[in-house]
C-alpha cells in the first residue's frame, strides 16, 4: 500500500490523476476510518451524516499544510534590520516568522485512517478507547464531490525555495499531502482538503460541518461508557449497519 500511495502522490504532482482513478476503480470496497471521542457533538454529527472540516492551523501538527523549514529567512531578517532599523518592529518580525505559514490559514482538511485498529488513532482521537471509529467506503465520497487522497510520509523538508521553483499543482500537493515520517507515519492518513473561499467561510472561521456519506460500520472502543454505546446502537440500527467492538 505504501508504494501505491507514493505512486499516486508523485503522479498527482505531475497533474496525472490516472493512478488515483485506477486505484478507486480497482478497489471499490476500500474503506477509510474516522476516529471520534464519544461526546454529544460527535454523536449528533454521526446521526446527521456530518463531519467537521478544520482549518489546518488547528491540527496537532503545527507544520500541517505549511513549510517544514524556511530557508535563509532568519538571515534575511537580520540583514534587513541592519539596513533599516524600522524592520525591528514587531509587525515585520512577525511577518518573517510566519512567512512559511501563509497557506495554512486558508486550507481546511478532514482526516481519516486506513484501518479500524490503529492504536495511535484510538488513543489520540477516540479518547483513549472511550470513543468510536466510523467506517466509510471511499467510493461513496465521490457522490458528494469529495476526494480522499493518501498522505505520504517523508523526511524531506519543504522550503520556500522549493515552493517557488515548482509548478502550482506540484507544490500544493507537496505541502498538503506530505507529512513528517518520523512523527506521523503511524497514522496512515487519508485526507480531504478544501479552501476557505470554496467553503464560503469568514476569515475567522476555524472549521465547518460538511455532509458525508452514510457509514458502512461503526466500531466502539473497549472503554466506552454505556450511554454512548446505547446511542451508537440506535444509530447503527437506524442505518442498518454493523456495530462492532474494536479488535
Amino acid at each position: 500500500m505504501k508504494k501505491i500511495k507514493q505512486d499516486i502522490f508523485e503522479n498527482l504532482k505531475k497533474q496525472n490523476t490516472k493512478p488515483y482513478i485506477n486505484f478507486l476503480s480497482n478497489n471499490p470496497n476500500f474503506k477509510i476510518y474516522k476516529y471520534r471521542s464519544g461526546n454529544d457533538r460527535n454523536i449528533d454529527s454521526l446521526r446527521n451524516n456530518k463531519l467537521w472540516m478544520a482549518c489546518s492551523t488547528t491540527m496537532d501538527d503545527e507544520c500541517d499544510c505549511g513549510f517544514l523549514t524556511i530557508e535563509n529567512l532568519d538571515l534575511l531578517y537580520e540583514n534587513l534590520c541592519k539596513l533599516n532599523t524600522k524592520f525591528v518592529e514587531e509587525k515585520y518580525s512577525s511577518l518573517i516568522k510566519e512567512g512559511g505559514k501563509f497557506l495554512q490559514k486558508d486550507t481546511f482538511i478532514l482526516c481519516f485512517g486506513e484501518s479500524s485498529n490503529n492504536e495511535d488513532l484510538w488513543c489520540k482521537y477516540a479518547d483513549n478507547h472511550k470513543g468510536f471509529c466510523v467506517e466509510y467506503a471511499i467510493k461513496d465520497f465521490l457522490k458528494f464531490g469529495l476526494l480522499p487522497f493518501p498522505v505520504v510520509y517523508s523526511n524531506r523538508e519543504i522550503s520556500i525555495t522549493n515552493f517557488a521553483n515548482q509548478s502550482k499543482c506540484n507544490n500544493i500537493f507537496d505541502i498538503i499531502l506530505q507529512k513528517n515520517e518520523k512523527e506521523w507515519s503511524q497514522q496512515d492518513e487519508w485526507r480531504i482538503f478544501n479552501w476557505r473561499h470554496n467553503l464560503k467561510l469568514n476569515s475567522t472561521d476555524t472549521g465547518c460541518l460538511i455532509s458525508v456519506p452514510h457509514p458502512t460500520a461503526i466500531f466502539y472502543g473497549n472503554n466506552i461508557n454505556k450511554k454512548t454505546l446505547f446511542e451508537l446502537k440506535q444509530i447503527a440500527n437506524n442505518l442498518n449497519i454493523p456495530l462492532i467492538k474494536e479488535a
